[in-house]
């Protein structure tokens, strides 16, 4: 294969280009003018032209570098940037081992399913616990005591000798003995003061007699109203912040020793008895002939229904104004606002509570007389007409426990008291 001619070029091109020779070495050809002419010659600052050489041709198409450095940055980016990122990536993966996906046991979620996610079903609530039914018991206190007796009305009786007073027509009973008798008398009501002195209406004198609590014999007493007080039929007592109240041919009256005072009207004439809370606040009233409860703010002497519908008898617990009673006989209350009723007509006790306002059957089975203690519910004891009832409205039962609780009833129709006892 034939060598490539070498071409002639500058000196200071011959370092860098080794295919090219010292122009000294070419021969200078002579230019023949042409026709008609003459040699044209050069100006004075003219230099005579040289043929180009390879190596000024190539400089001639060489890019210029403010041109070219953008298009080298171009191709940097493009092609060297990508690749090093790869490889860092690369780098970065191979040294540091992908972690495993979470166990299933671990995953989290609201409520757990145990499947890897979020779950987002509730967890179900917590139940609230069932408050426990309460139970008691009914027991019969000294029935042979009582045999012929027929009780109408008990109250407490701490200081004589026993827990409780009981009373029928003429006498008035202590579980020891008799504590007052009155042959000529019709004893319709009892309660007692602070102090334990008894106090007692007469329907037939009509009068209120009062028996000492140091009394030692059954026939000492002393008549608090004569025949000129104003009292009529005298029936059921409540004493309240040292003020004795008494239920008279339908109106509520005031005995302050020889003044009686009414200060409410508008209960049915045959109106049993009354109880006093514990606070001195109102004034609760079982209004035989009415069907209902009644109750009496002493702020202001305001008389309203508690429970029941006055004029409407009948059988039926739950909210207090929706229940229906039938000629109840007989109130008391608990230091905790706890209404408690003889529903005579009934023959069942019965409970207003102070804080739900329902009305529940705390004894006896509804319709039905009888005589049968029991435990638990109570709903298979017996009572036969209860009138009178008591409990100790200062006693703080819930804080004492169970056994503090006694409500005791004149079991009219039995002729003895009974008593209910809280078990749980």
């Amino acid at each position: 294969m034939a060598s490539s001619p070498s071409l002639p070029c500058r000196e200071e091109d011959l370092a860098k280009n080794a295919s090219c020779v010292s122009m000294s070495n070419v021969p200078v050809a002579t230019e023949t003018p042409p026709e008609g002419g003459d040699i044209p010659v050069l100006g004075a600052d003219e230099t005579p032209s040289a043929p180009a050489t390879e190596c000024e041709e190539k400089k001639k198409t060489k890019i210029p570098p403010i041109v070219f450095v953008p298009l080298l940055g171009a191709f940097v980016v493009i092609t060297v940037v990508p690749s090093v990122v790869s490889n860092l990536m690369n780098k970065s993966s191979s040294s540091s081992p992908t972690p495993a996906p979470p166990s299933p046991t671990t995953a989290p979620g609201y409520g757990g399913s145990g499947t890897k996610g979020w779950d987002f079903t509730p967890a179900p609530a917590t139940p609230t616990p069932t408050p426990s039914t309460p139970t008691y018991a009914i027991s019969t206190e000294f029935a042979s005591l009582y045999a012929q007796a027929n009780i109408t009305g008990v109250a407490l009786g701490s200081l004589q000798a026993s827990p409780w007073v009981a009373l029928n027509q003429t006498t008035i009973y202590s579980s020891q003995s008799s504590l007052l008798e009155n042959s000529t008398s019709h004893f319709s009501g009892v309660t007692s003061d602070a102090s334990g002195n008894l106090y007692v209406s007469d329907l037939t004198q009509p009068q209120i007699v009062q028996r000492p609590w140091n009394a030692t014999t059954s026939t000492t007493y002393a008549v608090l109203t004569n025949t000129t007080s104003g009292l009529l039929q005298p029936r059921g007592l409540t004493m309240c912040a040292g003020v004795l109240f008494a239920l008279d041919s339908g109106y509520i009256k005031s005995v302050n020793k020889t003044t009686v005072m009414a200060v409410v009207a508008g209960l049915s004439t045959t109106a049993t008895n009354l109880a006093a809370d514990s606070t001195g606040s109102y004034l609760y009233i079982a209004d035989t002939g009415a069907h209902c409860i009644r109750r009496v703010a002493l702020a202001n002497y305001v008389l309203e229904t508690y429970a029941g519908s006055c004029g409407n008898g009948g059988y039926v617990d739950g909210p207090r104004l929706s229940s229906r009673w039938n000629s109840p006989g007989g109130v008391t209350v608990d230091v905790y606002g706890h209404v408690y009723v003889s529903d005579t007509g009934n023959h069942v006790v019965r409970k207003v509570d102070s804080v739900s306002s329902t009305t529940s059957t705390l004894a006896g089975t509804p319709g039905v007389s009888g005589l049968r203690d029991s435990s638990g519910t109570l709903t298979t004891s017996l009572l036969n007409a209860p009138l009178g009832l008591v409990i100790n409205g200062t006693l703080s039962w819930q804080v004492l426990g169970n056994s503090a609780f006694n409500l005791y009833v004149a079991d009219t129709g039995n002729n003895c008291i009974r008593r209910i006892s809280k078990l749980s």
